[in-house]
């Protein structure tokens, strides 16, 4: 009894202190991007979003955007706020909040929603909650097996504590279901558990570790330090391949993509 009022205790301090965090509450109670300083850190895909556009005064109409990134981008501004969410305060709830609520609003036809599950899984990781990273994880296997990005997350998580024959596992998954100019980035890392490891492919490239350890990948407290070559964000991904209608998001508030908006 005592250890469970320890641990709940524990949780509630966590949030008052999240919540009392004078960088949480520069930034509006949502999470919200306040100056061109908070702007600069996040993707350029941010400035032309809803609300942060009072920021930016991007002049590039929002519309535009949309025909680049679908109609989900009426919703990402809550995306680009868990991302500046997590650059200024520990306060995981909001940021989660914010990302299910775009998670719940994109087709799995969204082009950026493998990022977005990378992200959640970056944050729940921080948060300590890794059993619930390691699922959103296995979530994107399902939604798009040839990004590289989650199974290098899911061998790094697994090489982290201890379970080489896991890490293994993954690496080698991400070498045969990804992009083939990612093999020699998951030979390498592979290579670096068991050099005895034979490479299930016809031809290898003679430069993986080079090539490899120029793209390196590491998960520090749960957080990727750079993309697989093929995984590097962009600002301009391909269009949604099936846009949603605007007219089923509608309802009675004023603004109905967005859930703060005036």
């Amino acid at each position: 009894m005592n250890q469970t009022h320890s641990a709940k205790m524990k949780v509630i301090c966590t949030l008052l202190l999240a919540l009392l965090s004078p960088a949480a509450w520069a930034m509006g109670p949502h999470g919200e991007i306040s100056d061109m300083t908070e702007l600069a850190a996040l993707p350029a895909y941010c400035k032309g979003t809803q609300v942060t556009r009072d920021v930016s005064h991007d002049p590039k109409p929002i519309a535009d955007y949309v025909a680049i990134y679908g109609h989900t981008y009426t919703h990402l501004h809550h995306y680009c706020w868990a991302l500046n969410d997590e650059n200024h305060s520990n306060y995981f709830p909001r940021m989660l909040d914010n990302i299910k609520y775009v998670m719940d609003k994109a087709p799995l036809t969204f082009a950026m929603l493998p990022e977005i599950y990378i992200t959640k899984a970056r944050i729940l990781f921080k948060a300590k909650r890794d059993p619930e990273a390691l699922a959103t994880l296995l979530q994107l296997t399902q939604i798009k097996p040839d990004y590289s990005a989650t199974y290098a997350k899911l061998g790094d998580y697994y090489q982290k504590v201890g379970d080489k024959s896991s890490a293994i596992r993954y690496y080698e998954q991400g070498l045969i279901k990804t992009n083939k100019k990612n093999a020699d980035f998951f030979i390498f890392k592979i290579k670096k558990l068991d050099d005895s490891y034979k490479v299930p492919l016809a031809k290898t490239n003679e430069s993986a570790q080079q090539s490899a350890a120029t793209h390196p990948l590491e998960i520090s407290n749960g957080n990727a330090t750079s993309n697989p070559p093929d995984q590097t964000t962009t600002s301009t991904p391909m269009p949604e391949s099936a846009v949603q209608n605007s007219a089923t998001d509608q309802s009675a508030k004023s603004n109905p993509y967005c859930r703060f908006c005036p």
